[in-house]
């Protein structure tokens, strides 16, 4: 016999998320410990079979504007999701949960679909089972027409982390130059924690303040390390400003003894090569003389960890040093280290759903497959301050 309960503790959700290797970072119950701040209460939902446990759920709610109530179920429930008859209980049965609420918006751990770019898609038929049960249970689906349309994109550009995606070979030669850092060895990268914190910040602020964005604050990112010290991979690239000075010396001394000794056909293009490493000398110069050390971080990401799949969530870089190119070695080099882990999956985030935005093109060159999760369900409980609710929204949007 199937039953519902808010009461289930927290050693128990734990352990049951920790046996599902696609448990979303959202679903964790360390999550709370991000979210909280931000005016979001959390209650820990499971669904037992018997005595046995078969599916968990974090389920939010945050009241806006003190006149809506909005529950929010992110990216769960986490469990025997591929069983139809689980499934369709947790959705007629998480309403009780949410009767103080203006709405339920559920987000459902489900893909729709599936495809590495090139290759026909793989539609998931499970996911029509599951989109049908939502209706019938009368729950209405999100228009998704563009990425800003969802909490959460519904489309995901993933690497499917294999030894063949760890290769260089595996690219082609005009971003297999940029993933290496072999012919920059005054770059390295560093798993950092928060005692580097403010180097990342610096690195964010930056990107905020080059694309008119607002991502989040270092407080938000402190609480993500402390909260969830073993969830977070925080890689910085470090620039050494006296290695790269002697190194493009070289580099200098080099070329101009080539266009000594080289055929007239060849000059040009050696001219022009010896130009940008001039230009290159004198900018690191400059950055040394100006410079308190050494060293410099360039930029970074922090990537949070569930399960068997990494989530690239955010990355900055500095203005001053966008021209040494170091963020694709940087993605590069995170890949890896979650390969060394073990995970299967490295997140490059959502792109939007036209496939042709900027996001997209930075991102399909690294190969991906395309997730495209089944989207957002909303359950009305309240009609009017619903439509209140969607209005004011939209007004919003056009504002923007």
């Amino acid at each position: 016999m199937l039953r519902i309960t808010d009461q289930i503790n927290k050693e128990e959700y734990v352990e049951f998320f920790k046996q599902y290797d696609n448990a979303n970072i959202l679903q964790n119950y360390d999550w709370k410990g991000v979210k909280e701040g931000e005016g979001w209460t959390f209650t820990y939902l499971g669904v037992y079979d018997d005595d046995k446990l078969v599916l968990v759920a974090a389920l939010l709610k945050r009241t806006i504007k003190k006149i809506f109530k909005m529950a929010y179920i992110a990216r769960g429930p986490v469990g025997m999701i591929d069983n139809s008859e689980y499934m369709q209980y947790f959705i007629d049965n998480v309403k009780q949960f949410v009767q103080d609420c203006t709405f339920l918006k559920f987000d459902v751990n489900c893909l729709e679909s599936s495809s590495l770019l090139g290759n026909d898609q793989s539609v998931n038929e499970y996911a029509k089972i599951i989109d049908t049960t939502f209706k019938k249970s009368g729950y209405t689906k999100v228009a998704s027409e563009h990425m800003s349309d969802t909490i959460q994109p519904r489309y995901n550009a993933n690497i499917y982390i294999t030894e063949e995606s760890c290769d260089l070979k595996s690219y082609n030669s005009k971003l297999r130059s940029s993933l290496s850092i072999k012919n920059k060895p005054y770059l390295s990268f560093e798993n950092v924690d928060e005692k580097n914190l403010d180097d990342f910040i610096d690195c964010i602020n930056d990107t905020e303040k080059r694309q008119g964005i607002h991502l989040r604050n270092r407080d938000y990112f402190l609480k993500m390390m402390q909260s969830m010290p073993d969830n977070y991979l925080l890689t910085l690239t470090k620039l050494n400003l006296k290695t790269a000075v002697e190194y493009t010396k070289e580099n200098i001394a080099q070329l101009e003894n080539e266009i000594e000794n080289a055929p007239k056909r060849q000059v040009k293009a050696l001219q022009s090569r010896l130009k940008k490493q001039n230009e290159l000398l004198e900018f690191f110069e400059e950055k040394l003389a100006a410079a308190d050390t050494e060293t410099v971080y360039i930029n970074g990401q922090m990537v949070l960890i569930s399960g068997k799949v990494a989530e690239g969530l955010y990355a900055g870089n500095k203005s001053e040093f966008i021209n040494i190119r170091a963020m694709n070695a940087l993605y590069f080099y995170q890949i890896q280290q979650c390969y060394n882990r073990g995970l299967k999956v490295f997140g490059l985030g959502g792109i939007d759903n036209s496939l042709s935005d900027g996001l997209y093109r930075f991102k399909k060159k690294f190969n991906p497959h395309v997730d495209i999760y089944l989207g957002e369900y909303d359950f009305v409980i309240k009609p009017m301050k619903y439509k209140l609710f969607n209005f004011l929204l939209n007004v919003r949007k056009k504002m923007k």
